[in-house]
């Protein structure tokens, strides 16, 4: 699609964003994985307004920047998402939120940049109401999918989840990813979720083969299937 759109508009830069390394010429002036709030005010100013060049690598027909390494943006503290008027955004559509970064744990299968990290990244309690109070406001937005890694790795983030939530003048429906043992080992966690209206949850499971699950360091996960929650090996892919 890129060289179409560019026969079309001949002359333009481009530039693209993601989680993982490019490993094809997109047809891109830059390319930026990983969090790049910080790498994106400087790849912008050096390609409309011949500002000094980001660090990278001239590589793939353009310049790839690691915002991992580089630019790194990890623990912000503020993930707020300001969406545009612009966005042309409907009531009806689900938005993403996000309330931390970073995984504590470390899945062998997982490439995530950011595993195994102890520290609390998590988002305050005013920032989250603001945001979905300015969505709502402007768009009628009440449906979220919430982009944490695992939403259920701290209770603490759960709680403050549902405390927001307590105090807004909307009802908000949230889907998200977690780790489905844990909610065996702190069955209080399904009451959380529940108060803070988290409905749709994608438990974390490669596979369901033993073996594999044992290499990939899961086997609490599937046994909390196969003992708790029977209806995901059937077929049933999500918990209410």
């Amino acid at each position: 699609i890129v060289p179409k759109i560019k026969e079309r508009y001949p002359g333009r830069k481009y530039m693209a964003g993601g989680q993982q390394f490019y490993q094809h010429d997109l047809g891109m002036g830059a390319m930026l994985f990983g969090y790049a709030e910080k790498a994106v005010p400087d790849t912008i100013n050096w390609l409309f307004n011949d500002g000094p060049k980001p660090k990278g690598q001239d590589i793939l027909g353009g310049l790839v920047v690691d915002c991992n390494t580089d630019y790194k943006a990890m623990n912000l503290g503020d993930y707020t998402i300001d969406y545009r008027d612009d966005d042309y955004i409907r009531p009806h559509e689900m938005l993403t939120v996000e309330l931390s970064r970073g995984c504590k744990f470390r899945c062998k299968y997982c490439n995530y940049a950011f595993l195994g990290i102890k520290e609390d990244t998590s988002t305050e309690h005013d920032l989250l109401r603001a945001e979905l109070m300015d969505n709502y406001e402007r768009f009628g937005t009440t449906n979220y999918i919430l982009a944490d890694d695992t939403l259920n790795d701290r209770e603490s983030k759960l709680e403050m989840l549902g405390d927001v939530v307590q105090t807004l003048p909307f009802e908000p429906n949230f889907a998200c990813f977690i780790r489905l043992d844990l909610t065996v080992a702190k069955p209080q966690q399904l009451k959380l979720l529940s108060r803070a209206r988290v409905w749709k949850r994608h438990p974390s499971s490669e596979s369901t083969d033993r073996v594999s699950v044992k290499l990939s360091s899961q086997l609490s996960v599937l046994y909390a299937m196969i003992t708790h929650y029977p209806g995901i090996i059937t077929g049933q892919r999500h918990i209410r």
